[in-house]
């Protein structure tokens, strides 16, 4: 047990490359000597992730093993012996259901890390842990190794041996420092939801930034691989620019094709290239104004480019000189072109993606608290907004969620007072009735026998006057 916590201890300073390594016990130590004691892994893109920190703990076992259903319980006394410091991490293997599931059986338990063994014995990191769609319940961090080290890491774990299944991990969260400049990379497109949802939610802490931050948008085009076969000569496809050089999603918000998206992200290049400030402006109100059911995206972006200072011939006139030529159906495009070569540099595998000092963010966007975290360690010397709370406002809440729990922990608190005032006031009515009863039958008695008395009394005065008169 000291053996491990001078580990633990030591671990908290480790290098900032990103690793996952191993503490105890020693041979499984040595069994990662080939590696420098430095195990692959890849990140989830759901969840919090403590960039620019590390966590440490013991590994436990799945049961059952694919995290598929529930999670038997887990006694982590033994994590605690290590000190407040650890973390536990439970150790499941890839299976069927999502990446989700898994974290979220793992959470219900409280494991402080997951940890998936994958089912190939591929370099995991070019893989895309994915969220289902239900990832903002996640509130801790998801890794995956392969299959080969995971195996002889769930050896030890699966061991009788008490020496050998207590296994010591340590996981780095890295990134990298800037002195004065964090820079931030967006990838996105411009006609989707999710982005534009972020983006209206950061544009306030993009300002409390200011100039301490670098940011850039980036938008996301693909190529028909078909097209390029026949040398970028079909016009065809109508969710592609440039003979297929660059195309959009088969169909976007408001069923916009893939070409009509294409030219939506060269009109925000554009607007960028005119003035940031402009582009927040201009995204923030295409958020609120464009992105609505049924709506003409046509006539939304010539309204706002009015509103936001930029006339649609200046714009109209940006996208044209983009191109190397007049048919805009053939010709290359310069600022395509230079997007598709940042995004091969950039190695972004999904998105809408944040680069943080050109390290992908994977976790939960919203709310932005974790963002502005991750972004404030990414500073050598933190400005005074990284000094100040959460980052991000009340009206914030996770993308792909519903309500948060605290609204329904407050709906349903409202709910039972409402229904306890209502069972309050038909008490009340029902006390003051009964009272209100009893006391009439009361009053009754008293007068039943208060006449029941007079009446005696006058019979008894009656009987007396007969004999009187009798006598007489």
């Amino acid at each position: 047990s000291i053996f491990l916590v001078v580990c633990l201890t030591l671990s908290l300073a480790a290098a900032a490359d990103p690793r996952l390594s191993v503490y105890s016990p020693p041979e499984l130590v040595a069994a990662f000597k080939d590696k420098g004691n430095n195990i692959t892994y890849n990140i989830a893109n759901f969840g919090v992730n403590p960039y620019g920190k590390n966590l440490n703990g013991i590994a436990h076992y799945a049961e059952p093993k694919d995290g598929c259903s529930p999670l038997k319980p887990i006694n982590f006394t033994k994590d605690f012996e290590m000190g407040s410091m650890s973390s536990p991490i439970v150790v499941i293997e890839r299976g069927k259901c999502t990446f989700v599931t898994k974290a979220m059986h793992a959470q219900a338990i409280g494991a402080k890390v997951v940890l998936i063994i994958y089912d190939h014995n591929d370099n995991v990191e070019p893989y895309v842990i994915a969220d289902d769609g239900h990832g903002a319940s996640i509130n801790i961090p998801t890794i995956m190794i392969n299959h080969k080290d995971g195996e002889i890491i769930k050896n030890y774990l699966t061991s009788e041996d008490p020496q050998k299944n207590t296994v010591a991990l340590s996981l780095t969260f890295p990134m990298p420092k800037q002195t004065d400049k964090v820079s931030l990379e967006f990838w996105m497109s411009g006609a989707d939801l999710t982005s534009l949802k972020f983006l209206d939610a950061f544009k306030s802490l993009r300002e409390e930034f200011g100039d301490n931050v670098q940011f850039k948008p980036h938008y996301v085009v693909w190529n028909c691989y078909r097209c390029q076969h026949t040398g970028y000569t079909d016009t065809s496809n109508d969710y592609c620019v440039s003979g297929g050089r660059y195309c959009g999603p088969m169909e976007g918000m408001n069923n916009l094709n893939g070409r009509e998206i294409v030219y939506e992200n060269l009109r925000q290049m554009c607007i960028y290239n005119t003035s940031e400030k402009t582009w927040w402006d201009y995204n923030q109100k295409y958020y609120h104004k464009c992105t609505e059911k049924n709506q003409n995206n046509s006539d939304c972006y010539q309204k706002l480019l009015d509103k936001v200072d930029v006339g649609n011939d200046a714009v109209e006139q940006c996208i044209r000189k983009s191109f190397v030529g007049i048919d805009q159906m053939l010709d290359d495009n310069s600022v395509l072109a230079e997007e598709r070569r940042a995004f091969d540099k950039a190695s972004v595998h999904f998105w809408p993606a944040l680069l943080i000092n050109n390290i992908t963010f994977k976790g939960n966007l919203l709310p932005l608290y974790e963002i502005k975290e991750t972004i404030c360690e990414g500073f050598k010397n933190p400005p005074e907004v990284c000094k100040s709370g959460k980052g991000g406002n009340a009206s914030e809440t996770n993308i792909n969620q519903g309500p948060s729990s605290i609204s329904i922990v407050f709906l349903v608190v409202t709910v039972m007072l409402i229904f306890m005032v209502i069972v309050f006031l038909f008490y009340r009515r029902y006390v003051r009735r009964e009272m209100a009863a009893q006391m009439h039958m009361q009053i009754n008695e008293a007068v039943s026998q208060y006449f029941a008395i007079n009446d005696e009394k006058n019979a008894k005065k009656g009987e007396a006057g007969v004999v009187n008169l009798d006598r007489v």
